[in-house]
């Protein structure tokens, strides 16, 4: 099934290019948190998702509510910086969740919108596909 920015759902079954039982994000991609409609775009930087990637096995709330900041692209962008949380995942997380509850928006849509966000940065850093590969050479 593919989720993206033109429909909310389209599809009924598995493309070719993805995991027989996967959900593909299309970037950009629109979800409503309250009464804005937020576009989600994947951040450019390879760092980043893999930052996030790696935070999700320790805390993975946290990974999502990151994963929001960093792929929140308009309208009304985040005003917390990575930079001003010195560069730490787990208090810039923090830091968006806080703005995003203190702006009035409904905890369910920033949930949801933390686990588009998530979802869409942690389908590029690997594949079923991939994983499937890799443990295919290792078995000769």
């Amino acid at each position: 099934m593919v989720i993206g920015a033109e429909d909310e759902v389209s599809g009924s079954g598995p493309d070719e290019d993805e995991d027989e039982d996967g959900i593909v994000l299309e970037s950009p991609l629109s979800v409503q948190v309250g009464d804005l409609t937020v576009t989600l775009e994947l951040p450019e930087s390879a760092a980043i998702r893999k930052q996030v990637a790696d935070l999700t096995a320790r805390n993975w709330i946290l990974a999502q509510m990151a994963a929001l900041g960093f792929c929140w692209a308009r309208p009304r962008r985040p005003r917390a910086s990575f930079s001003a949380c010195r560069y730490d995942l787990t208090a810039y997380g923090s830091a968006v969740y806080d703005e995003m509850i203190t702006r009035g928006y409904p905890a369910i849509d920033v949930d949801l919108a933390m686990a588009k966000a998530w979802l869409l940065i942690m389908q590029t850093t690997i594949t079923k596909k991939e994983v499937d590969a890799a443990e295919a050479s290792f078995r000769g």
